[in-house]
C-alpha cells in the first residue's frame, strides 16, 4: 500500500496501519510543501512526523515533534534573541542537522530521508514527494509569507487572500516516488489536520464562487 501524506492528519491513521501491515507492504510519499531552513537547519515537518509516527517516537498529543523532547537549545536561542518560527525541541534539532549535513554535501532530499529512515530502524518506505523545492506560500493583507510563518508564527490569524505553491511548476517527482507508483497497486490519499483542510476548503471555494 502506498499512502500519499501531509500535515498532522495522516500520521494519525500511520499509527493503526502500521499495525495491520507488514512493514515491507507500507510506503508513504510525503508532502515537502512546508519545509523551510530554521538557524541553519532544513526543517522537513510532515517528513519528520511521518518519521516519528514509524519510528513510534511520535509526540501523539501534537503529531508532530518527538515525544518527551526538551526544548533547551530553542530556549536558549531565544534568550539570546534569536527568534526561531517554529518550537524545535533538541532532538529534533539533531535530526534536523543529520539532514542537514547531507543536504550540504550534495545529497538528494529523498536518499538523506531514506538514511534518516535507516538511522531511526524505519523498515516502511518513506519518500519525499519531490527533491525539488516547493513552498505553501500564503497572502495577506500584511504581506506574502511562508506558511510556517502563517500558521505558526501568525498563529493562523492574518486574513488569507490567496494561497500558491512557488517552484511547484518546476517541481519533479524524485524517482523513488515514481518507482512507488509503478510498484503499488493500492494507493491512499491521507488525511489532512482538520483546521488546514478546512482553511484549503475555505479557499477553495471563495475562488469557485469569484469565477463563477
Amino acid at each position: 500500500m502506498l499512502v500519499l501524506s501531509g500535515g498532522t492528519g495522516t500520521p494519525k491513521l500511520l499509527l493503526g496501519l502500521k499495525e495491520l501491515l507488514r512493514p515491507e507492504e507500507l510506503s508513504v510519499v510525503v508532502n515537502t510543501a512546508e519545509d523551510l531552513w530554521i538557524s541553519g537547519n532544513y526543517i522537513s515537518p510532515d517528513v519528520d512526523s511521518v518519521l516519528y509516527t514509524l519510528a513510534d517516537m511520535i509526540d501523539e498529543k501534537r503529531m508532530w515533534g518527538i515525544k518527551g523532547d526538551r526544548t533547551l537549545t530553542h530556549d536558549f536561542l531565544i534568550a539570546m534573541g534569536i527568534q526561531e518560527k517554529l518550537q524545535v525541541g533538541d532532538k529534533d534539532r539533531a535530526v534536523h542537522i543529520f539532514r542537514s549535513e547531507m543536504l550540504r554535501r550534495g545529497v538528494k532530499l529523498s536518499h538523506a530521508t531514506r538514511a534518516l529512515a535507516e538511522s531511526l530502524g524505519i523498515e516502511q518506505r518513506v519518500v519525499p514527494m519531490t527533491d525539488d523545492i516547493v513552498s505553501t506560500v500564503v497572502s495577506t493583507p500584511e504581506g506574502v509569507m511562508h506558511f510556517q510563518e502563517f500558521w505558526v508564527g501568525r498563529r493562523g490569524l492574518p486574513e488569507v487572500c490567496d494561497l500558491f505553491f512557488a517552484g511547484l511548476d518546476a517541481a519533479l517527482p524524485c524517482q523513488a516516488f515514481l518507482d512507488l507508483l509503478e510498484k503499488e497497486d493500492t494507493i491512499l490519499i491521507g488525511p489532512l489536520a482538520r483546521w488546514t483542510s478546512s482553511l484549503w476548503t475555505e479557499r477553495a471555494a471563495t475562488r469557485e464562487s469569484a469565477g463563477a
